[in-house]
């Protein structure tokens, strides 16, 4: 027999994704008022409280709750961007688009079930990071250090995930340290058809030697024990300078992203000073982002959340790999106010493409049934 109401509670899921797409969501044209009136709809349809906080008075950030029967208790909260990476797509950037919707379709159903949650439920629509290589303002690290943030006695989250192209869910229960930085080399300058020394170009030159031998190093070790992430990644993602062909520059600029485990961190930032140093007078470093100093929480087994979300995979009978993400995502900045927190996403057997930007019906109705049974053992420790 056919069961009408949940082929409702289906078609209702798959209809609000399709709205939630159709938002002009690439950062920096994304209208997030338009996002806030829709989530303000469908916050009403659930009868959820409805929240707006602008820490960041041009990207709010919307929180929607419902209340649990103790409320006393720390709370839980699901979270995810509303808006997409730039050059990103909405669907492509699954993890944005589709943990949120997928969230509130999980109490949807819970909700038509009469489960009522023991601890309150905080689903979290965040906004993205500002150009911080300009501004140095990070909208969701503002939002957690904020006092609105505090109020809402978060004790557990779980962040939007990354979806497994394989029948095996992950778990990111870590996140490497983020260091992006600039590298200012001033030189000699002066007639480009004399061979002048002590030049920015030179400095430029030995530095990028030193990154990229140690930066195949790193490939080296990663490739001789297959699954260890126990290795630093470095990118140079800039290189600025000049202002004419025929002229030696005064000032060459490199830019990198490195990302590092917790315990490399010191040795490879001093070790970046060093080469700094070596490199000649007149080199300096600027710094964007660099996550030291920082209490970061640790997601230990004796975690009563995050045991609870392990025991309802395995219930389903469903494989989960525990790892620790590159990506800076918003999970380390709730990691850095003491917060544990897991990167999950209940979306398997998903094409890793950059062309494909659909996402399968079934894969996304799937992953709102492994969700509602993830979400109803958490809330419920």
């Amino acid at each position: 027999m056919v069961n009408t109401k949940q082929i409702d509670l289906n078609a209702s899921a798959v209809e609000n994704f399709k709205q939630y797409l159709r938002i002009v969501s690439e950062v920096p044209n994304f209208n997030y008022e338009l996002c806030v009136v829709f989530l303000a709809k469908l916050a009403k349809d659930l009868e959820l409280l409805f929240n707006i906080f602008r820490i960041n008075p041009n990207r709010p950030s919307v929180v929607l709750t419902w209340l649990g029967t103790t409320p006393h208790l720390e709370s839980v909260m699901l979270n995810c961007r509303m808006d997409a990476k730039e050059l990103g797509t909405p669907c492509e950037d699954i993890k944005t688009h589709c943990a949120g919707i997928q969230y509130l379709e999980v109490i949807r159903r819970l909700k038509h079930k009469g489960f009522k949650p023991k601890r309150t439920v905080h689903v979290g629509f965040l906004s993205g990071t500002n150009n911080f290589e300009q501004t140095k303002v990070e909208s969701t690290k503002e939002f957690t250090k904020s006092s609105q943030f505090k109020l809402l006695n978060v004790g557990f989250v779980i962040d939007e995930g990354i979806p497994s192209e394989d029948d095996v869910l992950t778990a990111y229960c870590d996140n490497k340290r983020c260091w992006r930085f600039a590298i200012h080399c001033f030189g000699t300058y002066g007639d480009a058809a004399l061979p002048l020394e002590d030049t920015a170009g030179q400095k430029v030159q030995f530095l990028l030697n030193k990154f990229y031998q140690f930066r195949n190093d790193q490939k080296e070790a990663q490739h001789k024990v297959q699954g260890c992430e126990d290795f630093i990644t470095v990118n140079l993602t800039m290189m600025k300078g000049g202002t004419h062909i025929s002229r030696i520059p005064k000032k060459l600029t490199l830019s990198f992203d490195t990302r590092c485990p917790l315990d490399k961190f010191d040795k490879f930032s001093n070790l970046v000073s060093t080469w700094c140093s070596e490199a000649g007078d007149d080199v300096e470093i600027e710094n964007f982002v660099k996550e030291v100093g920082e209490h970061y929480a640790t997601l230990k087994n004796t975690n009563p959340f995050w045991m609870a979300l392990k025991a309802s995979v395995e219930k389903m009978k469903i494989k989960l790999k525990i790892r620790t993400t590159s990506n800076q995502i918003d999970s380390s900045k709730f990691r850095a106010v003491g917060i544990p927190t897991v990167s999950f996403s209940p979306n398997r057997k998903v094409p890793k493409s950059t062309s494909d930007e659909s996402l399968n019906i079934k894969v996304f109705l799937e992953g709102i049934a492994v969700l509602e049974e993830v979400i109803a053992a958490v809330v419920s420790v």
